[in-house]
């Protein structure tokens, strides 16, 4: 259902501001009131990517979490953010603070060198806490954190 949905968003004409794919009340919505949450695949992955290609006019997106993703699909999310060039409010359940083998720190990706000023998250450790702060130490754009 989310990749129909992710797929119809790939290729849409109209300036789409805002997109939250958000665990509740839309998943309540979408499943009937039964709680359940919704989850990103791989194979949601390639069109999420072209979503944030082609829909320039984005400014406001929330994920859920993508910590069940594979690497490669992590990275190419976040690197799809990285240079859209108008997201500037990212809501995203949890994300895995450091990949490839420490030589990538998710949360500095996201939060440096982009458009990004209001940023919430879900941290799950001590780990995803002390690279959120060294992200922190660096970014100049943030003025809205909520964790």
């Amino acid at each position: 259902m989310l990749q129909t949905l992710c797929k119809a968003l790939e290729s849409n004409a109209t300036s789409l501001r805002m997109l939250h794919f958000s665990e509740k009340p839309i998943a309540n919505i979408l499943t009937n009131n039964k709680t359940s949450a919704i989850e990103l695949s791989s194979s949601c992955v390639p069109h999420i990517v072209n979503m944030l290609k082609f829909n320039i006019s984005l400014t406001e997106l929330t994920l859920p979490s993508i910590s069940c993703l594979h690497t490669d699909d992590i990275v190419s999310i976040i690197e799809a953010l990285r240079i859209h060039l108008h997201i500037c409010i990212l809501q995203i359940g949890c994300i895995p603070p450091i990949l490839r083998a420490d030589s990538y720190n998710v949360f500095d990706r996201l939060l440096n060198g982009t458009t990004i000023e209001d940023f919430t998250c879900v941290i799950n450790g001590d780990e995803q806490f002390f690279t959120l702060r060294d992200a922190l130490e660096k970014n100049t754009m943030l003025t809205s954190l909520r964790i």
